[in-house]
């Protein structure tokens, strides 16, 4: 199946994708596919770098990422953002020592996605066996036979 959209998620310092709750990932509505199946992975190759890898993984115009800022709203890392065949890379300093730095918190981003990916749609439910038979159910069209009574 091929694909061409957008996800965005958010990551934790140790490179771990958050996989559900209120930071959960998120497909753009053109993917048709569950996160899951796109295969994005990331990696913290050192510290403050880390490389996103997905079928035809791009940095898109806009937003790219969001950063955790402190209690003063200052960014508490500076970023690199770098574009490999396949990946893209984040790589993380600290604002003022320009240090390498993970992650604080936890870092949204924003890429594409494009390719081919291995992904077979669930077969849909057998929809007569949710829905009911059209027409009055029986004890109302037994109903609608009867002749009204007047007092």
């Amino acid at each position: 199946m091929d694909i061409d959209g957008v996800v965005i998620f958010n990551f934790l310092p140790n490179g771990t994708i958050v996989p559900d709750g209120d930071h959960q990932p998120a497909v753009g509505d053109t993917l048709g596919v569950p996160f899951t199946a796109i295969g994005v992975r990331l990696e913290r190759i050192d510290v403050g770098v880390y490389r996103i890898t997905a079928p035809g993984a791009r940095w898109l115009d806009g937003w790219k990422v969001e950063i955790f800022k402190n209690e003063n709203s200052e960014n508490t890392v500076r970023v690199a953002l770098v574009q490999e065949d396949g990946a893209v890379v984040i790589k993380c300093v600290d604002p003022e020592s320009r240090e390498p730095k993970d992650v604080v918190y936890m870092m949204t981003v924003r890429i594409g996605v494009s390719g081919a990916i291995d992904y077979l749609p669930p077969a849909l439910p057998d929809v007569g066996s949710f829905a009911p038979s059209i027409g009055l159910p029986d004890s109302l069209s037994q109903q609608a036979d009867t002749p009204a009574v007047e007092n």
